[in-house]
């Protein structure tokens, strides 16, 4: 079944959609409230159409006399659910997930129509569609957040759920240079890192702009380059050079939206930022640099570059906010000037084999906590994970 209906009342039906050709009528509704890259229909259709993991699309929409109101888009998916303590990872299970993106809901997502949503997202648990239900990067004070955290069923809960920051750059009317809105000793750092650079390269240092779709073969093989020694890949995380990113890309520069920079030091890659530019938002996709030149710190030296550009920008299309993405980063704090409270909430189905899962991911989180407050109160937790990452950043080579 492709499409059911639920009658609410007299005027509210809730429909759920799972097949493409369905959304399409609701185009013109989905355009006018995406609020992010994530939610904008040709992406989401391109996510759709060529990830082999995924199965078939999964909206909830909500109609009003005949009407859109709300909706919250998903997909129904294989998703790898990893049980880890840190950077450790214990185990991975192949679960079939009903996937609700970062930038999903879309219309008036009151707390009625947050219960009514969550409440047919248990309903699709239960009567065996899959067997999690994964609400991605949800603001805490949100209201759909508070109804997915609330049930009746104990084993159902999320108990390794755990809130991180989420932080941006907010650009506002302050534009000019960014270097001088920074703390005097982040523009001393900067500085002594352009200096040591020019002075260790004889003058060979230069950032390109890929924003079209004529380089973005070079984009993609640069970057792997750089990737493939970052301790991102040791952790089988970040950019990877595949057709579905080469697909993507190729998109997103057909739409205007890409917007990606590479560091290049005597002429070899040693630092990227790709991200994407939507609707004012400067979208973080994925940033890494080679350990080769750690000391020169080129990530920090590349993103403080591209965002002065970005300030200096005074073009139609001219960003208004940096987001530099969820998760906690000393980088992130140093860059952001606003951030909030996020977490991805996980809603079990009622087997045997998913409350299994939760219990062992409820143990790997409570396991992960302990250490990691026992490390921040000796102080030894940024000197542990900096030596974890360099030691996976050495596997990488």
């Amino acid at each position: 079944m492709t499409l059911s209906t639920l009658r609410l009342n007299e005027r509210d039906r809730l429909n759920v959609i799972r097949a493409m050709p369905d959304l399409e009528g609701l185009r013109g509704f989905w355009t006018s409230h995406q609020t992010n890259r994530d939610g904008d229909f040709d992406f989401y259709r391109f996510i759709i159409s060529s990830r082999r993991e995924v199965i078939r699309p999964h909206v909830v929409l909500h109609m009003r006399d005949g009407a859109p109101k709300a909706m919250l888009i998903g997909r129904l998916e294989y998703r790898d659910i990893s049980i880890k303590i840190g950077y450790a990872n214990l185990l991975t299970l192949r679960l079939r997930a009903l996937t609700f993106i970062d930038g999903g809901t879309m219309g008036a997502v009151s707390d009625d129509e947050s219960e009514l949503f969550i409440g047919n997202v248990r309903a699709s648990l239960r009567a065996g569609e899959a067997d999690v239900a994964v609400l991605e990067h949800l603001k805490v004070n949100h209201a759909l957040y508070q109804r997915a955290i609330r049930t009746r069923s104990f084993f159902s809960i999320d108990r390794s759920m755990r809130p991180s920051s989420h932080r941006v750059r907010k650009l506002g009317s302050s534009r000019g240079s960014f270097m001088a809105q920074l703390s005097g000793n982040e523009r001393y750092n900067q500085r002594r890192r352009a200096r040591r650079l020019l002075q260790d390269f004889d003058g060979k240092v230069r950032i390109d702009c890929f924003h079209d779709a004529t380089e973005i073969g070079r984009l993609l093989r640069d970057a792997e380059t750089i990737a493939s020694v970052s301790y991102q890949r040791g952790l089988g995380v970040g950019f990877f050079y595949t057709c579905e990113i080469e697909q993507r890309l190729r998109l997103e520069a057909e739409k205007g939206t890409l917007r990606a920079h590479i560091l290049y030091v005597g002429d070899r890659p040693c630092s990227f930022w790709i991200a994407s530019l939507y609707r004012g938002v400067l979208c973080n996709d994925f940033m890494a640099f080679d350990p080769t030149y750690a000391k020169y710190a080129p990530g920090m030296y590349l993103a403080i570059n591209v965002i002065d550009e970005v300030c200096r920008d005074d073009s139609a299309e001219q960003a208004l906010t940096i987001d530099f993405g969820g998760g906690d980063a000393e980088w992130k704090e140093r860059l952001g000037n606003f951030d909030w409270q996020e977490a991805t909430v996980h809603i079990w189905a009622p087997t045997v084999k998913c409350i299994a899962a939760n219990a062992l991911r409820t143990f790997a989180a409570i396991a992960e906590a302990s250490t990691t407050r026992v490390l921040r109160d000796t102080g030894l937790l940024s000197k542990v994970k900096r030596t974890w990452r360099k030691r996976i950043a050495q596997r990488s080579y």
